[in-house]
């Protein structure tokens, strides 16, 4: 008896898994939904939707299944000051992005002059033309050299 009630109930999960995939074959994208938490904007709403336009063109419009969300998320992480992005689109047609952004806990300035952030992940990222944190600022003999992509520290 209970092998009878796992295979009605297996077997109606299989047929309602595959009105979900005919529905999403159909389904177009209505909106993007942008969720940038956090006090720092090294990074904005506006340029977010750059990146992904450039990328991938209009998504408004498209087919669920014609827009590869893998390679939206790797080209958002891709940024140096994002430090976690996850893409996914819900039953409604809206594409939703989480944007987590790097949070600087100290800015260098090394021997050569060059401003750079350390982030809570010990990595070396970028200036902002957008946001100046406000941290501790070390300077002095520091060798450091920046390259201006995120790296980890060389030097302790």
């Amino acid at each position: 008896m209970y092998g009878f009630i796992w295979l009605i109930s297996l077997s109606g999960l299989f047929v309602l898994m595959s009105f979900i995939e005919v529905k999403k074959q159909t389904l177009k994208c209505r909106d993007v939904k942008v969720i940038l938490p956090g006090s720092y904007n090294f990074i904005e709403r506006d340029e977010v939707d750059r990146i992904l336009l450039e990328n991938t063109g209009s998504l408004v419009g498209r087919n669920l299944n014609d827009i590869n969300i893998h390679k939206l998320e790797n080209t958002l992480k891709a940024n140096p000051f994002i430090e976690y992005a996850k893409i996914f689109a819900d039953m409604n047609g809206v594409v939703n992005v989480q944007i987590r952004q790097r949070q600087p806990i100290l800015r260098i300035i090394n021997m050569a002059n060059v401003h750079f952030y350390i982030d809570g992940n010990g990595l070396k990222m970028p200036m902002s033309d957008n946001f100046t944190a406000r941290v501790l600022v070390a300077n002095g003999m520091i060798d450091e050299d920046f390259s201006g992509n995120v790296d980890t520290l060389n030097s302790k």
